[in-house]
């Protein structure tokens, strides 16, 4: 007996669990979004600052604004290698204004 060469629809398909590491595709667009997220990001890093700074000069108590801080600081390090991986991916130069 020949043994059959033709294979079950998806048998050529990874088994369960293994990873399939696919390139993400980007385009200008997510460019332009990703730009303007890192806007925002450090907007509102700005206006916790300010927050903290007029607690601090009133004497209140300041452990809840600099979690809140330390978590926008936490969001903007991710936004911007966000930014990072999209502009590399499409080989622009960095033109956004905010560091990490």
């Amino acid at each position: 007996m020949a043994a059959k060469t033709a294979s079950r629809p998806g048998a050529d398909k990874k088994m369960i669990g293994e990873i399939d590491m696919q390139s993400a595709r980007y385009g200008n667009k997510d460019l332009r979004f990703a730009r303007l997220h890192a806007v925002k990001a450090e907007q509102r890093i700005t206006g916790q600052e300010i927050v903290v700074k007029r607690l601090r000069l009133t004497g209140r108590p300041l452990d809840v604004e600099n979690a809140l801080l330390g978590r926008l600081y936490d969001r903007k390090r991710r936004v911007i290698y966000h930014l990072k991986r999209i502009e590399d991916s499409l080989d622009v130069t960095s033109q956004s204004e905010v560091t990490p």
